[in-house]
């Protein structure tokens, strides 16, 4: 008998978030007699710790694959193909499962076997500055409360690694591998909309926990991805609402040089309050009130952001894959100063 609902999580290189990720899952099951399974896709042959990890998991329910590296794009897309649940979850590998999350996803489908759900995430480290202005504020990497104003039906609610649909839908559709880093759920929810009712409900019982915690020098490097994919989606739909939204959200500093805007990030995060936050500390030593000082750390934040995105959108213009994207912004700008090199 085929399980209910299928678990799929893609995962590189982080055995230690995702041994968490499987431990809450396992508990989190506990509250429901339905038949899930979990099923962990490894993306890359060069992952040891990973693989060591899943051989001493002891879950009769628990499978995982070993694929040469595809990308989220092709992992979730091998996922798809694999799993045998009537409805699969996509999970990210560095989130955590709240114990209900499971039973609250079954019952969602059995009284919706036609819709999506998409969870509800929440923050580990709640007073990480940083990541509340990413996910609130500024909502870069995710907001709900922007989500708000967007309707069910849109292509802007289907977030990829935090939902859960009929698997009969990833029969006709897949992911576009183009995308490999990010932009594979957007690109695939418009596309399957021009055909198909895209039904997304916001599951806020289904809560998952964010565990790893981004520095504004990771938001860089994935911010630029997100310009680049922005391009590449557009391109794939010009002529439609999809390209209008996506080239607008990227033309902040579109008008200058990509040399210019690698210089102007690089100086931005030299700025001694980019990444060292402490907003009473500073305004103590400079005898500021704290809303001043804050609002001036969100309005640095801001501009790295969205010369990030520009920069993206105008080196996938220029031709550059995403790789040498990876590498010139690596290369033009030092990143991660504080972190220890090991020879």
């Amino acid at each position: 008998m085929n399980p209910f609902l299928t678990i799929s999580i893609a995962t590189r290189n982080r055995p230690e978030y995702l041994e968490k990720l499987i431990t809450s899952i396992a508990n989190s099951k506990k509250n429901t007699s339905e038949r899930i399974e979990i099923d962990v896709i490894v993306d890359g042959l060069d992952q040891a710790a990973t693989v060591a990890y899943l051989e001493k998991v002891n879950l009769d329910n628990l499978r995982f694959f070993t694929i040469p590296w595809q990308g989220v794009a092709g992992a979730r897309n091998f996922g798809s193909k694999v799993a045998r649940g009537e409805f699969i979850r996509f999970q990210d590998d560095d989130d955590t499962l709240d114990s209900s999350a499971i039973i609250e996803i079954i019952q969602f489908h059995k009284r919706h076997p036609d819709s999506f759900l998409l969870g509800h995430a929440i923050l580990r480290d709640t007073k990480n500055k940083f990541m509340n202005w990413a996910t609130g504020a500024n909502g870069f990497l995710y907001s709900y409360t922007f989500m708000k104003s967007i309707p069910l039906s849109h292509w802007g609610r289907f977030w990829g690694g935090r939902i859960s649909l009929p698997k009969r839908y990833l029969n006709d559709c897949k992911f576009d591998t183009t995308f490999d880093f990010m932009g594979e759920d957007t690109e695939w929810a418009f596309r399957f909309a021009q055909n198909n009712k895209l039904d997304i409900h916001h599951g806020k019982k289904v809560i998952s926990v964010v565990e790893r915690s981004l520095t504004i020098d990771e938001a860089v490097l994935r911010t630029v991805t997100q310009g680049w994919s922005n391009y590449k989606i557009s391109e794939m739909h010009k002529q439609s609402h999809l390209e209008e939204v996506l080239r607008s959200n990227c033309a902040t500093f579109a008008d200058k040089q990509k040399n210019q805007i690698l210089d102007e990030i690089a100086l931005l995060l030299k700025h001694p309050f980019c990444r060292d936050v402490n907003f009473l500390e500073i305004s103590q030593n400079l005898d500021l009130c704290k809303y001043e000082v804050e609002s001036f750390l969100h309005g640095i934040w801001w501009r790295v952001i969205e010369l990030c995105k520009s920069l993206g959108y105008l080196a996938a213009q220029d031709g550059l894959s995403r790789m040498e994207l990876e590498e010139l912004v690596r290369s033009s700008i030092e990143l991660f100063p504080n972190e220890i090199v090991k020879n």
